[in-house]
Parts: structure tokens; sequence; C-alpha cells
């Protein structure tokens, strides 16, 4: 055998980069996804209590509360 690394050694390193470097991607597309969905959730959750409280305060004002 010649000094070096080993013809597994050699398939693998690359490999394995690629696989790394694809789920680095896929999770940082996942994380970003989730921050849009989480935000848009946030904002609609917001806009309904807002609405709520509106609706709360013009029925004490209408009874005088």
């Amino acid at each position: 055998m010649r000094q070096g690394m080993r013809l597994g050694t050699r398939l693998l390193l690359p490999l394995l980069a690629t696989v790394v470097a694809v789920m680095a991607f896929a999770t940082w597309q996942s994380q970003r996804q989730r921050e849009k969905t989480l935000t848009e959730e946030a904002r609609r959750e917001t806009n309904a209590y807002a609405v709520a409280l509106g609706l709360a305060l013009e029925a004490a004002a209408r009874t005088g509360s």
C-alpha cells in the first residue's frame, strides 16, 4: 500500500462535506420558514387581541362601566 489516505477515506471526506453542507442549508431554510410562520401567527394573534379589546371597550363605553 502506498502512503497517504486509503481509498475509503478519500471517498468519504468529500461525501461527508457534501452531506454537512446540504444539512446546514436545509436547517437554515427550515429555520427561516419557521420564523416567517411564527411571525405571521403572532401578527394574527395580536390583531385578534386588538379587535377583542376594541369590542370590550366599546361595550364598556355603551354600558357606562
